[in-house]
């Protein structure tokens, strides 16, 4: 009975998330997205549809429609474009462009687009499918959100299977966005946090970005790793409002060991110079970084720092125990997890429309955690138990995710 449950319900989740995904450029800091989503539609067609839904406290519900068109299944170029309208906010959200992909070098991609769009720097922390679930079911919103409006130019290569590079130009209009509701299925009388300001302006940027990708499997790996950097320059020869420079760079490793346990490692660093602007800044703690601390705890920081040891015991100890009637018992999976991080400022940085208000030291305070993890079907859900240990008094945080970056 239970296990048939289990699976309808993860039919379920996988509906709403087949609904909710597509495929845009990243735009966050360490975000990066070469490889075909597992759940797109198989191959090219002529006519293809996405549903790029969304719903958060700036834009409330934001219904979309795109579609991406090809004068034949084989067809080099792809037009496509999508526009969608935030029922709070008010504003329309347009994304148009083209791609061209060669035939003479295979996977080998050049493009460009203009938008008019709400965006985030908070992609590497949260995906959109499961920031809109969260927001919706358990009012928590975790991402924060900026009007841009501009254009985009860029090329990519793939280089075998495994090594993705792509170079890209994007210049854009800053606007800063507000709180619009505070609406949620559950939550009762909790509000969202309000939606932080960034500086205004334009910014014209440069950006560099590779991927080594020898996972096993692109949804749900057992073993390899994965290393992914991003160079990022803007001002300066490029024009614009903004002076600033960023390296952001990622990595996981996977390892089986006993029976269908396995270790993964994950690593993240990124820094950034000669902004203050906050949407150039980092923030620090909860989901996404250290799980035992409040959600952005640490805030308005140029470097940081974090590591995650996690030991999955998978079905190796839970199914040996007499737990028989729990919801999804076959496919529960138990995983240790410490993680350590900081998050800091350095000195010497320009001012840009005054201070930015930020809670961190001049050198890294590294700060710790540890707890456990209950997962289904690998890491399709989890549920995280965490506990900082820089103060003994702090109860443990528990957070609900799906289909985690981390």
């Amino acid at each position: 009975m239970y296990n048939s449950c289990g699976s309808r319900f993860i039919s379920f989740l996988l509906i709403i998330i087949s609904t909710f995904i597509f495929v845009i450029p990243a735009s966050a800091q360490f975000k990066l997205a070469p490889k075909p989503n597992p759940f797109a539609i198989d191959g090219k067609k002529k006519t293809e549809y996405y549903v790029p839904l969304r719903y958060n406290r700036v834009e409330g519900f934001s219904p979309a429609f795109g579609v991406r068109l090809r004068k034949s299944d084989e067809s080099p170029i792809t037009l496509f474009g999508d526009i969608g309208y935030g029922l709070r906010s008010k504003d329309v959200g347009l994304n148009v462009g083209l791609e061209f992909e060669s035939s003479s070098w295979q996977i080998f991609k050049i493009g460009g687009q203009y938008f008019e769009d709400t965006f985030t720097q908070d992609d590497w922390v949260i995906s959109r499918v499961e920031n809109t679930l969260a927001a919706v079911f358990i009012h928590k919103d975790y991402r924060d959100f900026y009007r841009a409006k501009g254009f985009s130019f860029w090329a990519a290569k793939d280089f075998q299977e495994y090594f993705h590079f792509r170079l890209s130009y994007w210049s854009g209009e800053y606007e800063s966005m507000v709180k619009n509701t505070d609406w949620s299925i559950f939550g009762g009388k909790t509000k969202f946090r309000g939606n932080p300001l960034v500086a205004t302006g334009t910014e014209n940027k440069l950006r560099i970005e590779w991927i080594i990708d020898k996972l096993d499997n692109p949804l749900f790996p057992i073993e390899g790793w994965y290393l992914e950097g991003a160079f990022e320059k803007g001002g300066d020869f490029l024009g614009g409002d903004f002076d600033q420079s960023g390296i952001f760079i990622s990595g996981k490793i996977l390892k089986p060991t006993k029976g269908n346990q396995r270790i993964v490692i994950n690593g993240r660093y990124g820094t950034r110079s000669n902004s203050r602007a906050p949407q150039h800044l980092m923030d620090f703690g909860g989901i996404g970084t250290l799980r035992g601390y409040d959600y952005k705890e640490f805030q308005n920081g140029n470097k940081m720092t974090l590591a995650a040891f996690q030991y999955y015991f998978n079905g190796d100890i839970l199914q040996n125990l007499p737990l028989q009637s729990i919801p999804l018992y076959s496919s529960l999976g138990l995983v240790l997890f410490a993680e350590v991080g900081a998050l800091w400022n350095t000195t010497g940085n320009t001012i840009f429309d005054g201070i930015i208000g930020s809670n961190v030291s001049d050198s890294p305070d590294w700060k710790w955690d540890v707890g456990f993890s209950l997962n289904v079907t690998g890491d399709f859900l989890r549920v995280d138990f965490a506990k900082r240990l820089d103060r003994s008094k702090d109860a443990w945080t528990i957070s609900l995710r799906l289909l985690p970056k981390i």
